[in-house]
């Protein structure tokens, strides 16, 4: 259903939108009596692509023909549309918060696939910084880009304003749980290195998830069921996610031995 309020609509997350979706792509807002004309260049598959960025959202949007490409017309906010992008945001977080070893758990299996001399240090962070932009896109494809917390403008409808609210702490709540997937996976990569230099893979891996994902306070059933398994000060959590104290783990099982690892 289409709520035509042009007047609380915002240029700037119009905009925001349009280029995120874009690949940084320029555009201009211009304010008219039924909504607002974006003007994108330099093609109408430009176009296309900010249009699909912008419903997946929740606007209302329609082409409008121009002399060279195609400009868009956002006319208000679709209220089925929200609550559907709502429904797949909801879904999202509790893939995120159910498993929060995911995205390391990938991240490792992938890693693997590379030839033992490919796994140096500068290759683990390299592959840490894919692992992100395939994590984001998966985001963004369900989603929609994320940039409501930048927005401005609350719209007067009651019900819009109520939606668009839940969709802003969705964002942020996603990108958080996101934001931890990703430290948990960089920790976890750190740990599955030097420790498959030791060890079986399959110990290496399962030790590298059960100690990043204690290192970061994790709250899942993987966490709670090794919380006695943990050794203390293997990792240091925080902010400084890539410190590894292999030592203080080995300190910490048996002198002079090798971390034990759970088969």
């Amino acid at each position: 259903m289409r709520n035509a309020q042009p007047t609380t609509l915002d240029p700037a997350h119009i905009l925001a939108v349009c280029a995120r979706s874009t690949g940084g792509r320029r555009g201009l807002a211009v304010r008219q009596s039924d909504g607002i004309v974006v003007c994108l260049m330099p093609s109408r598959r430009t176009a296309y692509r900010a249009s699909i960025a912008l419903a997946r959202v929740g606007y209302e949007v329609t082409g409008v023909s121009a002399s060279r490409g195609r400009d868009l017309l956002v006319t208000g906010w679709d209220t089925a549309a929200l609550d559907s992008r709502l429904t797949v945001m909801r879904a999202i977080l509790h893939k995120l918060t159910d498993d929060p070893l995911m995205t390391a758990r990938a991240a490792i299996k992938r890693f693997r696939g590379l030839p033992a001399e490919a796994r140096t240090s500068e290759q683990t962070w390299e592959f840490l910084n894919g692992t992100r932009t395939g994590l984001r896109n998966w985001v963004t494809a369900r989603s929609g880009v994320h940039a409501l917390r930048d927005s401005a403008i609350r719209p007067a409808d009651a019900g819009i304003a109520l939606r668009l609210h839940a969709a802003r702490m969705l964002e942020q709540t996603i990108d958080d749980n996101a934001e931890r997937q990703l430290r948990v996976a960089g920790c976890a990569l750190v740990l599955f290195r030097r420790l498959s230099a030791q060890t079986d893979g399959d110990q290496a891996r399962d030790a590298a998830l059960r100690w990043a994902g204690m290192a970061f306070h994790l709250s899942g059933p993987a966490a709670r069921r090794t919380a006695t398994d943990f050794p203390r000060g293997a990792l240091t959590p925080g902010p400084a996610t890539n410190v590894v104290r292999l030592d203080s783990a080995r300190r910490s099982t048996r002198p002079a031995a090798a971390p034990r690892l759970r088969p």
